[in-house]
């Protein structure tokens, strides 16, 4: 649920009524939090109750909306890079940071471009979510967002984010502790 037009001290509160609501339903239901977008975070981690979005949300957007510009990809990226160590906190079972969406198929990215995007978004174990028309996908972008690896690394039960160890250059350095990565790998 997005929180546009929102007044932001409002936001916490009425996505916790409304998470009560859907829960009072009796169904399991998947409730997606778009205000973090929407709070400052980043300068002031302080901003959101983090413990309240777990317990509300089981997912939630912490950037704006991301189409297939690899500059606002890369900004994404380096967010999560930069506020890795408060975000692996936060992530697990039940509990996702959500980076939005795969843009990979009919867009503008290039080939290596969609396989950095899809790798990060496995490592980070974060929802993989396609803005694409599966019906005229192009061969090698349906063939990495069905590769059986990537698909494995993200969602290995853990839920593992990867850790960022640093930067090289353009070069950045992740790990992922995935519990099942070995078994994923030999098949």
């Amino acid at each position: 649920m997005d929180a546009a037009n929102s007044p932001k001290d409002k936001m916490p509160r009425g996505f916790a009524e409304f998470a009560q609501n859907l829960n009072d339903t009796g169904r399991s239901i998947l409730f997606s939090c778009g205000y973090p977008a929407y709070i400052d975070w980043q300068n002031d981690y302080s901003a959101i109750d983090w413990e309240a979005l777990k317990r509300n949300c089981n997912m939630w957007r912490l950037t704006s909306d991301l189409d297939d510009d690899w500059e606002r990809i890369r900004t994404v990226i380096n967010l999560y890079a930069e506020n890795g160590e408060q975000l692996r906190a936060i992530n697990g079972p039940g509990h996702w940071n959500d980076l939005d969406v795969l843009a990979l198929g009919n867009f503008a990215l290039s080939r290596d471009q969609e396989r950095v995007q899809m790798g990060l978004w496995c490592m980070f174990s974060v929802p993989l979510m396609l803005s694409t028309d599966l019906t005229s996908i192009n061969s090698e972008s349906a063939a990495l967002i069905k590769n059986k690896i990537l698909i494995g690394i993200n969602q290995d039960q853990s839920g593992n984010q990867a850790k960022f160890l640093g930067r090289k250059g353009s070069v950045m350095v992740s790990v992922n502790k995935c519990l099942l990565c070995a078994s994923v790998v030999k098949t």
